[in-house]
Parts: C-alpha cells; structure tokens; sequence
C-alpha cells in the first residue's frame, strides 16, 4: 500500500486552546513510552480475522489502486482512490463487497468528479469534496448525483457534521483569503464560517491522509501533524479531547525547525512526528504510531491517564501475513480495517508460517484472490479488553 508522507513542522506552542501553565489541562493526557510495548500475537488482542474482496476482476468489475479511504455504513462500503493527483475515482459496493457502481472524472461535464480529494459516507448520502471547482457534490448510495453545494474557498479535507454542517482543514490548503485558521465549520443553510486553530507561517500544503473521524457514540474527531492533541469537533467548537504524551521521542520543533536533522532522524525511526487513526471502542482512545519503522498499538482508557502500548509480532489467528502498518478504516464497535495487496495472499511456507499454520477458512479463501484483483479488506475484530 502507497503512502504519501509529506514533511512539514508545527510548532507546538501551539498545540491547543488549553496550554497555560496555571494547572493541568481540562482534558486527559496518556503517557505514552514507546520503548516498552507488550509484544504479543494478534490473538492477544484481536478475536477473529476476516476479509471481503471489493470486485470480482473476472466479471469485469473495475480495477482501483491504490486505496486512499474506505468508508461503511449499514449497507455500503466507498472506496476512494487516488486523489493526491486529482483524478481519483470513488467506487460503491456492497457490505459485501459486490460492485455497485462508481464515479470518476473521465467524462466531462457539470458532475464530474475531477479535483475530488476527500470523501464522507452517510447513512443516506455519498458526499465528495470537490477542491478544484469549491463545492460538495451528494450523491444517493447508488452514485445518483443530488446536488451540488458551494463552498467559500478551496479545502482538501471535510468531515460532515450532520445535514447541514460541515467541517473542513485548512492545514494542507492556503486559505485564498490568506487565514491561519486549522479548522473551517460551514453551515449549509446560512452559508457561514466559523474557524479555529492556529496554523504558524511554516506550514505548507501536504499529505492527504484522513484527518477527520466518526466515532460509533456520534462524536468527531480531529487530529493532524505535529500535534499530539486530538480534538472533539461540534457544529460550533473544536476543543481537545485527548493527548498523548511521547516524552523526549516527540519532535523538538524548535530543534528541527531550521536544519535537515529532523528529516534524518525521522528516516532513522528516532522520533515521532505523527499519530494516526483515532477511534474509540469500548471506552478506549485507539491509536497508532511508528517507532523505529515499526507500528505500534496505542490504548488508553477514557477513566485514566496511562496507555498501554502493544506491538503484534505475528498473525496467529489465520496463519497469513501481518497487515501493514496502520488500518485504513474503522467498522464500529471494534473492527479494524487494513487493506491487503492481492499478492501479498499468493501463501508462501516460512519460519512464521511453519509455527502457525495457514488455517483452512484462509486458504479456502486464499484460492479465490489472484495477483491482478483488486485490494482486499482484512477486517480484524479486537477483543473487549486486552
């Protein structure tokens, strides 16, 4: 699976609303120490693997890589792919994994999608934000357009808030009024904005990975580079709701602000720059990190302020490979969504393998997925507690 890292330093000065020095913050800060994970087997956290195919290539389905977001509710899953070079495509399926339909920006014309680069699914709605031409384009869960909605400026990434309201960041795309703002709110109804966090002058347009996120109890939530902080984002706020505290391995901006090193201590694996994927299941802050190019788990509990921190070593539970890195989705109350290359399924006999056997389920499965098919999801279900 591509990724598209793009280097840039915000200070952390300027991290939230809440740094005084008076007192503790109003909200929870987890320390973390990477140094000390539990190395376990997935069975030590997880319960059960398993994984939809997105297509069949051998009926003619349409073939995507790579992925940039999936997204599901009750009765679809929405792929988007491709949108750090503007022509992406956005493909429907089933909760199954059955083709449905998909859009791209090939045929020219008032609904195109050319320009699309982030995505939202509602129960009722597929809505793709539309950066080159500032707009919101709704489809229904067949991919028929709705409407289109207009937007004051250009923006890279949004989350829907609810039916008419709209959150959008401004950290990776220069406001054309010239702001500083991190975070635009947007009501759809009355057309106006309201903003917050600061972005400092260093910051430049950079990576499209998902910074927004629904959580199963109905929140949303925020999280970029550079800051630890995640925050809790409303029709009319945005205020952190957690941080994680790395110690000395979080990066020292004021170091690294006017040199190379920080670029090549983070080739080394010798700092944390970034956290990734925040969800919430069964009252934990889930999140990962990478440490010395390795992924780590990150769980914190809501009532506390230490985290656990794991790191899976190998795959017990079916016998396949690891997924990679960190997930690329989240299915409440507790999936974990990875995508899987189709080759990387083509079963190889190794150390791993010679100790934990391929189980059945997964060979039989194995036997259906071919080098030139499309990504598959592993959707691995964590255990209540761990």
């Amino acid at each position: 699976m591509s990724k598209r890292l793009f280097f840039f330093l915000l200070p952390l000065a300027l991290v939230g609303p809440s740094c005084k020095k008076e007192g503790p913050p109003a909200y929870p800060v987890y320390q973390v120490d990477l140094r000390k994970p539990k190395e376990v087997p997935l069975s030590a956290i997880a319960k059960s693997v398993h994984y939809i195919k997105l297509g069949d290539r051998a009926k003619g389905d349409p073939m995507f890589y790579p992925v940039s977001k999936v997204l599901f509710n009750d009765n679809r899953i929405a792929v988007l792919s491709e949108p750090g070079n503007l022509t992406c495509k956005v493909f429907l399926f089933d909760s199954k994994g059955n083709f449905i339909h998909f859009l791209d920006g090939s045929q020219d014309g008032p609904n195109t999608i050319l320009g699309v680069t982030d995505m939202d699914l509602t129960e009722e709605n597929l809505e793709l934000l539309d950066y080159i031409k500032k707009r919101i384009l709704r489809y229904d869960l067949n991919g028929n357009f709705v409407t289109a909605i207009p937007l004051p400026e250009r923006f890279t990434k949004f989350i829907c808030l609810d039916e008419h309201h709209y959150a959008f960041d401004t950290n990776n795309a220069p406001s054309e009024r010239g702001e500083t703002y991190a975070v635009t709110i947007l009501s759809e109804l009355t057309q106006k904005a309201k903003t917050f966090l600061t972005i400092p002058n260093k910051l430049r347009v950079g990576e499209f990975a998902s910074c927004f996120f629904h959580t199963q109890e109905g929140k949303t939530l925020y999280r970029r580079y550079y800051d630890p902080t995640v925050y809790e984002i409303t029709n009319n706020t945005v205020k952190p709701f957690y941080a994680l505290d790395f110690g000395d391995l979080w990066i020292d901006t004021i170091k690294y602000s006017d040199s190379d090193e920080a670029r090549t201590s983070f080739n080394q694996g010798e700092i944390i720059y970034s956290f990734f994927s925040p969800v919430i299941a069964d009252g934990r802050m889930l999140s990962f990190a990478y440490f010395k190019r390795k992924s780590f788990l990150i769980s914190a509990y809501q009532n506390g302020t230490e985290a656990q921190v794991f790191r899976v070593t190998y795959n017990d539970l079916d016998g396949n490979e690891l997924p990679a890195l960190v997930p690329i989705g989240f299915l409440p109350p507790r999936t974990l969504v990875y995508e899987i290359d189709a080759a990387a399924f083509q079963m190889k006999e190794d150390s791993i393998r010679a100790r934990f056997p391929l189980r059945k389920p997964f060979r039989d499965f194995a036997a259906t997925v071919h080098p030139g098919d499309n990504p598959v999801l592993m959707l691995v279900e964590l255990k209540e507690a761990f």
